[in-house]
């Protein structure tokens, strides 16, 4: 059995002076962060989830049904918050509805900029509350930001060789023991097919977002490094450290933290705390290009940002995930769906109903 925690409700890592996620009873965690992106994915009573449910079914299909209905508890969603744990069973076996969920799942963490989806971050499996099979994040601290790669939110590895830690590992591992190209065009069809289902309901499903004032409130996580990274670096404290780790960096690993950065989605700077209850504006905001500040979607003239290029994130998801599903394969060959993908040793091609058609050399 697994939990709404990556480390089945250990205490987790230390931030913003020595506050930290732990099991608070039975039934709850409490988290020292804000909860609010949380609440409006993973409370199925949250006015997002109504309208998918409700309103704004794909194919008579609620999108987020593979998603749990959380309770939330707090007086101050944009600080800290109790989150009621999630106890489910990992994923033993594929089936016909999570071929489907694949696709829909990436879609929808891309199209909303959900990022930092890690194995550890995601639940695939049956939950016994509700009895249904989930598939859904567990921390959402990380959003609006513009994806135009699936690694850029840690679904899917830069580099094939060293996959173990993103988020559909488990599920490659199992596509391994069968023959996983059988249902690549399931994959790929509704992961365009939904994010072009969700840029057609754009202004529908950001009004959701306008109408609520935590919208505007509520702190988006930045990670400028991995944790691994700042772990290493706590290793090192007394040694001289990296030259590019900021001041703020240092600041916060010399008091044990791991350094935490966020930003509001009315702005691209992005801040500190400078103790427990108070923020400055920090210095890795100088580094626009390093830490991909331009692509940070922000709140201004009455609308969100749109995204720069979709076009791209059709190709080059649809690219990565044959990649990554077959990268124990050297051919196939096969058109279903209107989609005909070719792969060979060092090369793929995707044909997609006749649309656009898309190549990629493979080292």
């Amino acid at each position: 059995m697994k939990y709404l925690n990556s480390k089945n409700i250990l205490p987790g890592d230390f931030h913003n002076f020595g506050k930290y996620v732990f099991q608070a009873n039975d039934k709850t965690i409490y988290k020292p962060r804000n909860i609010f992106w949380e609440w409006i994915f993973l409370d199925s009573k949250s006015p997002l989830r109504k309208l998918f449910s409700q309103d704004l079914k794909y194919k008579n299909r609620d999108l987020f049904e593979s998603f749990p209905d959380l309770k939330f508890y707090s007086d101050d969603f944009y600080n800290s918050g109790f989150v009621e744990i999630l106890k489910f069973d990992s994923l033993l076996e594929l089936n016909d509805n999570i071929n489907i969920q694949i696709g829909s799942f990436a879609a929808i963490m891309a199209w909303f900029g959900i990022g930092d989806l890690h194995f550890d971050n995601l639940a695939i499996g049956y939950e016994y509350k509700n009895q249904k099979q989930i598939f859904c994040p567990l921390d959402i601290e990380t959003i609006f930001e513009d994806i135009s790669l699936l690694n850029e939110i840690a679904l899917i590895p830069p580099i094939i060789q060293n996959n173990s830690k993103f988020g559909f590992h488990e599920l490659v591992t199992l596509y391994k023991k069968i023959n996983p190209e059988k249902y690549l065009s399931i994959i790929l069809k509704n992961f365009v097919d939904i994010i072009r289902f969700l840029d057609e309901n754009e202004n529908k499903i950001l009004n959701i977002f306008y109408g609520i004032e935590l919208f505007y409130q509520s702190k988006i996580r930045i990670i400028p490094r991995s944790t691994n990274d700042y772990k290493i670096a706590l290793e090192k404290k007394g040694e001289l450290m990296d030259p590019s780790i900021y001041l703020s960096e240092q600041t916060q690993l010399f008091r044990n933290d791991i350094p935490y950065y966020f930003r509001f989605i009315s702005s691209r700077d992005i801040f500190h705390f400078n103790s427990p209850t108070n923020f400055i504006l920090s210095d890795i905001s100088q580094d626009i290009e390093k830490f991909k500040i331009s692509k940070l979607r922000v709140f201004e003239n009455s609308n969100l940002s749109r995204p720069l290029n979709r076009d791209l994130l059709f190709k080059s998801g649809l690219l990565q995930i044959v990649r990554y599903f077959t990268s124990d394969l050297d051919f196939f060959n096969i058109c279903d769906n209107g989609i005909e993908i070719i792969k060979k040793i060092n090369e793929i091609k995707i044909n997609y109903k006749g649309e656009f058609k898309i190549k990629c050399e493979i080292y």
